[in-house]
């Protein structure tokens, strides 16, 4: 769905501005987990997994834990073969101002 929520979030993200549904954890405000419940899930494809690599940087940018409950094998086996699973389910590490494993 183009203009979607999440797609103004990230351009706001790109120009520096904050969307207004979005509470970053330096101000004290906001969660400092994210779950996201995929028990529901039938089936992903490339825009799942795209959307889903969106909310992990978003997520590591406002300083919140993202975790993948619940996950189908579908979704295991996306996430296995595409090379994404430890990068969207790492814990953030602290302290590195906001770098991921293997990313340098």
């Amino acid at each position: 769905m183009a203009g979607g929520p999440c797609e103004r979030r990230a351009s706001c993200h790109r120009r520096g501005l904050r969307h207004p549904g979005t509470r970053h954890r330096d101000t004290g405000e906001g969660p400092a987990d994210l779950r996201v419940d995929f028990s529901g899930l039938d089936s992903i494809d490339s825009v799942g997994l795209s959307t889903l690599l969106m909310i992990r940087r978003l997520t590591d940018l406002a300083g919140v834990r993202l975790h993948l409950d619940e996950r189908p094998l579908a979704l295991e086996r996306l996430l296995d073969i595409t090379g994404t699973l430890h990068h969207l389910t790492a814990p953030r590490a602290e302290g590195s101002g906001g770098q991921r494993p293997g990313t340098g």
